[in-house]
């Protein structure tokens, strides 16, 4: 199996005077929502109604730009629905079946990142049909970004203000850590991006899970650090560390750098023996706005 990651970095002052046009390239299309329940059309009106209802205009263009990639990566045979009641997104085609191909969206400061997870076997999907994946994007600059509002540094002010979503082991090495920004921002990735593997996202209590390394995790930080000098793509990092919950599941988590200021973590609900290996495509908003390939 590969996990194939679409990253997008954002120039926001640039890229934010593109947000009419990225919006006009949300076309409507022809296809009939799935048949069944109510599932939600992701079209043009839907989509445009709800980026109005975001005040923030860099929040819009995250947003705008993240249904564009949705949309890139449906092709021009499938569209974009919403599920009833959980509003997870899925690709659906002309006969309205839904593509059960796992990925899953995620966007904070600079980026936009979407994960898919290819070459799934029927015996390795779930009860539901679906090999769930995860992924989230959590940027350190400005204070961790707009994931917070406090100007938090140190790792006193760290758990101080973010204390709630560690357990007491996990709050032990990030006081001891040299870098605490950075273990708190790859803790808090890879909680999100386990919740968001499970469906439930960050509504779920984070503190619920904890987190058992078993690795250095400065070892970890340097690796990926490192990476982004020696070679022109992210490295991808497996992390060698067990996700403790009341709800046991097994998860394997894939961490990397795609900046200086940004860490993205992967889970996938590990119900397989099968490797899996992680690739990056970065694309600009200019690439967005090409013709899907066909």
């Amino acid at each position: 199996m590969q996990i194939n990651i679409t990253s997008v970095r954002l120039d926001l002052d640039r890229d934010g005077d593109a947000l009419p046009t990225v919006l006009n390239h949300l076309d409507a299309h022809s296809l009939s929502p799935p048949p069944g329940a109510a599932w939600t059309v992701c079209s043009s009106a839907w989509e445009r109604e709800r980026i109005g209802r975001l005040r923030h205009a860099h929040d819009q263009l995250r947003t705008a730009v993240g249904a564009l990639v949705l949309r890139r990566a449906a092709g021009p045979r499938r569209a974009v629905a919403r599920a009833p009641e959980t509003g997870k997104p899925w690709f659906y085609n002309s006969r309205g079946i839904v593509h059960t191909a796992p990925f899953n969206l995620s966007h904070h400061g600079h980026w936009v990142v979407l994960a898919e997870l290819h070459g799934v076997q029927e015996e390795e999907l779930d009860h539901h049909g679906i090999q769930a994946i995860g992924v989230d994007v959590t940027t350190l600059d400005a204070a961790l970004g707009p994931k917070n509002y406090f100007n938090v540094n140190s790792a006193q002010e760290l758990l101080s203000v973010f204390g709630s979503v560690l357990a007491d082991h996990e709050r032990t090495i990030l006081a001891a850590a040299s870098q605490p920004r950075v273990v708190f921002a790859i803790s808090w990735a890879i909680k999100e991006a386990v919740l968001k593997c499970q469906g439930v996202g960050i509504a779920a209590d984070m503190g619920s899970l904890s987190l058992i390394w078993c690795q250095n995790l400065s070892s970890l930080v340097e690796t990926v650090w490192l990476g982004l000098s020696s070679s022109p793509s992210p490295t991808w990092e497996r992390a060698q560390v067990v996700i403790e919950q009341e709800t046991s599941s097994a998860f394997q988590v894939w961490v990397s750098a795609l900046d200086h200021e940004s860490v993205v973590a992967v889970a996938v609900s590990a119900n397989t023996s099968s490797p899996i290996c992680a690739h990056t495509t970065p694309l600009t908003v200019d690439d967005l706005l090409l013709p899907v390939p066909q």
